[in-house]
């Protein structure tokens, strides 16, 4: 994602960069966890709403544990210090298992 152009195309946590987490992780560990995780999610499904009526194929936003989701976002922001944290999120969307389509 361009962040010259992310103020336009993504607000909230999402927007910030995967450093910034981490500082406010390491300040606040608990609150940040539950408000990045929460915007994380909402992101997420927000896809998958999108991708559903696009394709008919949606993730599994189950298919790997809340606590696993978690330390994905945590490793990826320790890695990539700079890119910003939807990119985080991006890359654990893209992990989850395609869920089944509905039986028509």
């Amino acid at each position: 994602m361009n962040t010259a152009h992310a103020d336009f195309v993504v607000q909230g946590e999402g927007a910030v960069t995967c450093a910034i987490f981490a500082q406010d992780y390491r300040d606040r560990t608990a609150i940040a966890e539950m408000d990045f995780f929460g915007w994380a999610q909402g992101y997420m499904s927000g896809l998958n709403a999108s991708d559903a009526a696009a394709s008919g194929r949606a993730r599994d936003l189950s298919s790997m544990s809340v606590a696993d989701q978690k330390r994905f976002l945590r490793n990826y922001c320790n890695e990539h210090s700079l890119a910003d944290y939807v990119q985080a999120v991006l890359g654990l969307y893209s992990q989850l298992k395609v869920a089944k389509p509905a039986s028509q």
